[in-house]
């Protein structure tokens, strides 16, 4: 392989397209942001970008999308504390939702 620089790695790729996902849910892009968030999960199967996804579902006002991507991330890493407390906050009627001292995950309180 020619050149001075190396090829990025499927992990540098998949870090890559998080960061542009979340950009992208940021300036209001849902479509966009999926589709990212969904192509770094193909990638690379990590807890906090199924957190991450997770969020964009709710956001998107499908709940049952965003508990699945709990699941999914809790499979990989049953402590992921965001994703526990994410998911116990999704389980709460609507209304008493992310409210109070629950109202930010675990790792903001750091």
């Amino acid at each position: 392989m020619g050149g001075c620089g190396r090829a990025p790695s499927k992990v540098e790729d998949a870090h890559e397209l998080v960061r542009q996902a979340v950009e992208a849910r940021t300036a209001g892009k849902n479509d966009e942001a999926l589709a990212l968030f969904n192509r770094a999960l193909e990638i690379r199967s990590v807890p906090y970008v199924y957190f991450e996804r997770a969020k964009l579902h709710h956001d998107l006002h499908d709940d049952q999308a965003a508990l699945a991507d709990c699941a999914k991330g809790l499979e990989i890493d049953p402590e992921y504390r965001d994703l526990r407390w994410y998911r116990e906050e999704l389980s709460k009627p609507v209304g008493r939702q992310f409210q109070g001292a629950k109202a930010r995950p675990p790792s903001a309180n750091r």
